[in-house]
């Protein structure tokens, strides 16, 4: 393991450094050898004027008018011919071009998005400058001024395609390269729905989003602020690699968004989109019979209207859009038994049920007395016939129990054995508001703020036991939220070839979220002593118990959540930003530079990650396991034995953070040929290390003191002396050749920077720290015992006072998260080779390869690791075959204990590799430590098939071939390579077309071209538009059932928990079986007997000697495919010569094909659970069994 780097002297931020940046912004735009630049707010015209002859014509004036504000600007064609015009709102212009002895010649219909250039060259015929030629063409197809990767959404494509919830971020899907990653931020601080969707092998959160022109994105989700209302969407860009030097903070590419602006012309829309269960199809695999479908109502509506307030000067657009969302949903989750719940309240404890094969699915769970042996399994006793005497079991429990339903389903089973329903609800209102000013022909400016606000509630699924909840995303409690977003900013043109704009943003995300009953002391009733304690506002509720149960007859690797899944969680989060650009045109080259500073805040009261405050309780069976048997949770309850127990204390509730970024950039396109284009820039990117807000607020652990650094204490200011570093620049680079008139190549490398995931380089860690708040981790002393009784309670947490000198000595059972002492900024080096080839006038073809390699990243899974976790050299394996290892502890001359093989508890630790790190500080917590360490890698091949909208068609087709790598963080500071592997989220395959079609009848149609106008009314007016997804499997890890006898680093299930490899034959054994009518589950792998014993083979798998790991590698065999198919149908009624009434019927997954979820990954659990499916893919993956939309719009 590499230690975070040693304290060096604390540096502040000289004056210095923002001088110097201008410098070097200056230096490289004046002095290097500078078509269009990327715009975040605007686009570009650029051309080249000739005459018939093909010579060039300098000094043609060309005028670009924008044809529904009625504004225009004019320039010169330099001594090349050539022009171009920058800062261009998002619209549709004309461009018209005169000069002496030549006809004026005008093309019209030339389309500009935000960050593209069309480029319009114009051939001027001899004759009269009076005469007039229009110029008719297709809009360019072929990428000539950049190298960018990129997908251009125009507004008929977010309009007309099917799109479920009308959610914006959902069209990063048309983008080659992207899938979702099968799960999502919770509803509860997520209320905008934004989808979690990885970019070139590059997981979500490092996205990053701009709405006109400002910073869109939270750095601590990751998520859109604004997920804008589809109906204020201008266009949309997706640029997945090789972005300019404007932009930055993204390391899985760039969403740009812009919303719609006033005209001289009024235009407006309403709408209702509604759907409910009576449209939806069911779940053949856990909904089951009639009426299996719980109820569900969805309408969103809305509308907009925009226009003119002053003719070509001043002009308005605003819009609402609401939701009425009620969710039914259906819990299939496990309880005890009938006969369990009866005996466990009334007096001897019965479980005799568990070891009934009948009712278990061949499994039996046999409970033995962990008082028989406190250190490990041989010798413990058994309870006879599985009962418990009434005088063991803790009273809390018994308590809990009684408010814990009877089970309701399965026959007598004892897993699955309780299905809830229950509904919530889920409403939510957002409007913006946008004005632009063209104040002089040289001088826009223009204006937007949106507010969004969101209410969510559910009911948990076990009443008064608590549990999950019937909201959505599982959630129990209410939750309210309020997102605002502002932008304003401005154009001027000091000359012809000097430009500048400025912006301002600002973003507020609030989210209040409380648990059931979140202010009564609830704990406390059943019996716990030192849950709710304190302010019950916070402390309140019931306290969560996570209970180890039988699942399928997986001897009891999965957990049931009782109590309280959701609690009081306050967070205010923003952030204001000044950009500054300047744009300075010489000759062929286009020189453009600017800044872009940030300042940020965050202020959270409530749960440190998940570690509720009124506390976690685990329970899991191998406290009461043996020899043989892995025991059952639900015993381990009864008994009161608490294996673990996490909650957040609080000392102070106003602590919160800030944060500096400061971007500046330069960067030139210079036109080298006709046909060659050159693209260079620098960008430099200073994350200052966040601070908090006052003396005390906040420490950091060193992990080379085991102190934490207190804040505004003992020489330490309000960033801990975190070290920053200043040396992130970012080149990019981009070579555009125009081979011949119909062919481009296109190369590209660029280094971007990212911010990290929640907490990583702000937020989450500073004021979740001694002493502003801790997280209490009590830790059984093995795997096998229990740490103290539930009777008794969790001991209390008193804070200490804090040292003069600053710095507090982090005690044992205390967890505390912690970063790098020198930020660790996420990395990645991405480069691309693309041919774009066109193939007619609205139709091309583009093949490319793209590659990355990222560094200081987020796992693939978390973006945290535990370095106190227990090596596996030194395992427990005395009664093992020869060859396990045993190392001795040299402090004690025997063989390590579990808590000595923790590297922070006696510093003598090392893994099997010999490494060896850590101190003596005595702990045996878990520590959360953001190290931003992983390693990620990144090969595609991507196709995209491209018709531009002619004779009422379009579409839009893309296959990528991606292999994508990255480190897990099990195992990783004592061998990082042991969880190297696929990516978890990374589909090989994926294949994306999406079109829209006006079908050929009606007036002026290929079909009935001539009809009376009430006959067109009836046959004309029908859209198809439609999604295509074919994608492959997701990579899954197997397992075998008895791991946890062979190493205690990973639990069954868990990714280091793998078999060996047999032979090269892994994974021929899987294939998509028939569907069990009875049991409603899909075989994908056949169950193998048990791997009972060291180097047993069976299959193509076979048993690890006890102490080491099994030779497969991570995410090695891939499960099944998804296949999924979103159709829509479009009416028109042209009512009046502007106005138009559309009914339109949606189908999702519209001929209901069930995507298979992943099979359970364990190889020898046994036939009723090895290798099967039990449900679909997950409604995060984008697909669920078919549903039904209906809407209708109005538009004028």
């Amino acid at each position: 393991m590499s230690l975070p780097d040693r304290p060096r002297p604390a540096r502040c931020f000289s004056s210095r450094a923002p001088l110097a940046a201008l410098l070097l912004i200056f230096a490289f735009g004046f002095f290097s050898s500078s078509s269009a630049f990327a715009q975040a707010v605007y686009g570009s015209i650029f051309g080249t004027v000739t005459d018939n002859t093909g010579a060039v014509v300098p000094g043609a004036t060309v005028t670009i008018t924008d044809t529904t504000k009625g504004t225009s600007v004019n320039v010169q064609t330099n001594p090349t011919g050539d022009y171009r015009v920058d800062h261009l709102i998002p619209d549709t212009y004309s461009v018209t071009v005169a000069a002496s002895g030549f006809q004026t010649s005008a093309v019209p219909g030339v389309v500009v998005y935000a960050d593209t250039a069309p480029k319009v060259n114009v051939k001027l015929e001899i004759g009269s400058a009076t005469t007039t030629v229009q110029v008719t063409g297709a809009a360019p197809l072929l990428q000539t001024d950049r190298a960018d990767v990129s997908t251009v959404l125009n507004t008929r494509a977010i309009e007309d395609l099917p799109n479920l919830g009308r959610n914006f971020t959902s069209f990063e899907l048309l983008t080659p390269g992207t899938t979702y990653i099968g799960w999502s931020v919770g509803q509860s601080t997520n209320p905008q729905q934004s989808q979690q969707i990885e970019v070139n092998g590059q997981l979500p959160f490092a996205t990053g989003y701009e709405l006109d022109g400002t910073d869109n994105q939270d750095p601590i989700q990751g998520v859109a602020v604004i997920n804008p209302n589809l109906d204020a969407v201008s266009e949309m860009k997706v640029t997945s690699q090789n972005y300019d030097a404007e932009f930055g903070k993204a390391v899985a590419g760039l969403v740009t968004a812009q919303t719609r602006s006033g005209s001289n012309d009024f235009h407006g829309s309403a709408f209702e989109f509604r759907r409910t269960d009576a449209q939806q199809a069911r779940d053949p695999f856990t909904q089951i019979g009639s009426g299996s479908i719980p109820s569900f109502v969805h309408n969103q509506f809305g509308g907009s209207l925009g226009g003119r307030i002053f003719k070509d000067k001043l002009f308005f657009f605003g819009d609402y859009q609401g939701l009425r969302e009620k969710t039914g949903t259906t819990i299939l989750t496990t309880v005890p038994t009938a006969l369990a719940h009866t005996s466990c309240t009334t007096g001897d404890c019965n479980l005799s049920d568990y070891l009934n094969t009948s009712l278990s699915g061949g499994s039996t769970y046999q409970v033995y007395d962990p008082e028989t042996n406190t250190s490990g399994l041989t010798g413990r006793t058994a309870f006879t016939d599985n009962i418990i005497p009434a005088s063991r079991l803790s009273t809390p429990a018994i308590n809990l129990m009684k408010d814990m339903p009877l089970p309701n389903y399965g026959n007598g089973s004892i897993y699955d054995n309780y299905a809830g329903s229950g509904s919530g609800g889920f409403n939510t209102d957002q409007f913006d508001v946008r004005i632009d000013y063209q104040i002089t022909p040289k001088f826009h400016t223009f204006g937007r703020y949106t507010r969004f606000n969101s209410n969510l509630d559910g009911d948990p699924v076990f009443g008064a036991a608590g549990g999950p909840g019937y909201g959505l995303s599982d959630f129990a409690g209410t939750d309210t939220a309020l997102d605002q977003s502002v932008a304003a900013g401005g154009d001027y043109a000091l000359s012809n070839s000097w430009l500048t704009d400025f912006r301002f943003g600002w973003f507020r995300l609030h989210i209040n979220e409380e648990g059931p009953d979140y202010d009564q002391a609830l704990g406390t009733a059943l019996g716990i002593p030192g849950v709710n304690q304190g302010d019950l506002s916070l402390t309140g509720g019931l306290p969560q118990f996570q209970i180890g149960v039988p699942s399928n007859g997986s001897n009891g690797s999965s957990t049931v959540t009782y109590g309280t899944s959701a609690e009081t969680y306050l967070q205010t989060e923003s952030q204001f930003q000044g950009v500054n650009n300047w744009t300075h045109s010489v000759g062929n080259h286009n020189i453009k530079f600017g800044a872009d500073i940030r300042y940020a805040m965050n202020h959270l009261v409530g749960v440190n990650n998940n570690n509720l405050l009124s506390g976690q309780f685990e329970f899991p069976g191998t406290v009461t396991s043996g020899t043989g048997s892995q025991g059952l949770g639900f015993a381990t309850f009864m008994l009161g034995d608490v294996y673990s127990f996490y909650r957040t204390e609080l000392q102070n509730t106003s602590a919160a953070e800030r944060q500096k970024r400061m971007f500046f950039y330069a960067q030139d396109q210079w036109r080298a040929t006709q046909t060659l284009t050159l693209s260079y820039g620098l960008r430099w990117e200073l994350y200052f290390p966040e601070s908090v807000a006052g003396k005390g607020q906040g420490g950091l652990l060193d992990l080379n003191t085991g102190d934490v650094r207190i804040a505004g204490y003992g020489g330490y200011n309000n960033s801990m002396n975190v070290n920053m570093e200043y040396a992130h620049l970012a080149p990019r680079l981009g070579v555009a050749w125009q081979v011949r008139p119909n062919t481009v190549v296109r190369a590209g490398y660029g280094r971007v920077y990212g911010m990290g995931w929640s907490g990583d380089t702000f937020g989450e860690v500073l004021t979740f720290s001694y002493p502003t708040a801790i997280v209490q981790n009590l830790n059984a002393p093995n795997s096998y015992y229990y740490n103290f009784n539930l009777t008794d309670g969790p001991p209390s947490y008193t804070f200490p006072s804090i040292p003069t000198n600053g710095n507090y000595v982090l005690p044992d059972g205390i967890e505390q998260p912690t970063r790098p002492l020198t930020m660790r900024i996420p990395t990645l080096d991405a480069w691309n080779f693309m041919v774009q080839q066109q193939l007619s006038a609205t139709s091309s073809l583009q093949i490319g390869y793209i590659g990355s390699h990222g560094i200081h990243n987020m796992f693939d899974s978390s973006n945290q690791a535990n370095p106190n976790q227990n090596t596996l050299a030194g395992f427990d394996c005395s009664n093992a075959p020869a060859g396990c290892n045993l190392p001795i502890n040299p402090n004690t001359g025997v063989a390590y204990t579990y808590d000595e093989r923790l590297p922070y508890y006696d510093g003598t630790a090392q893994s099997e590799l010999g490494v060896k790190f850590g101190a003596p500080y005595g702990w045996t917590q878990s520590l959360r430590y953001n190290a931003n360490q992983a390693t990620t890698s990144y090969q595609a091949l991507q196709v995209v098939y491209e018709k531009r909208f002619s004779q009422g068609f379009q579409l839009l087709s893309h296959y990528t071939w991606s292999h994508a790598r990255a480190n897990e963080s099990d195992y990783f500071f004592m061998n990082s390579r042991a969880d190297y592997g696929n990516s978890y989220y990374n589909r090989r395959n994926v294949f994306v077309t999406a079109g829209n079609w006006d079908l050929p009848f009606g007036k002026n149609k290929l079909v009935g071209s001539n009809v009376p106008g009430w006959v067109n009314q009836i046959i004309g007016g029908f859209v198809l538009n439609g999604t295509l997804t074919w994608e492959g499997g997701l990579p899954f890890t197997p397992y075998y059932s008895l791991c946890t006898e062979d190493q205690d680093v990973d639990g069954a299930g868990g990714t280091l928990c793998r078999p060996n490899k047999v032979g090269s034959q892994l994974g021929a054994d899987m294939h998509i079986g028939s569907f069990d009518p009875v049991a409603h589950t899909v075989r994908y792998f056949p169950n193998y007997p048990t791997l009972a014993t060291a180097g047993q083979v069976e299959g193509p798998y076979s048993r690890p000697n006890p102490g080491t790991f099994g030779n497969i590698e991570r995410d090695s065999l891939w499960g099944p495919g998804l296949i999924n198919t979103d159709l829509g149908l479009t009416k028109k009624f042209f009512l009046t010569e502007k106005l138009n009434m559309q009914l339109q019927a949606q189908a999702f997954n519209a001929f209901n094909h069930a995507n298979l979820g992943q099979p359970n990954a364990c190889v020898d659990c046994g036939s009723t659970t090895s290798g099967l499916i039990n449900d679909i893919v997950a409604s995060q993956d984008g697909t669920s069994m078919r549903r039904l939309q209906f809407s209708a719009r109005f538009q004028f």
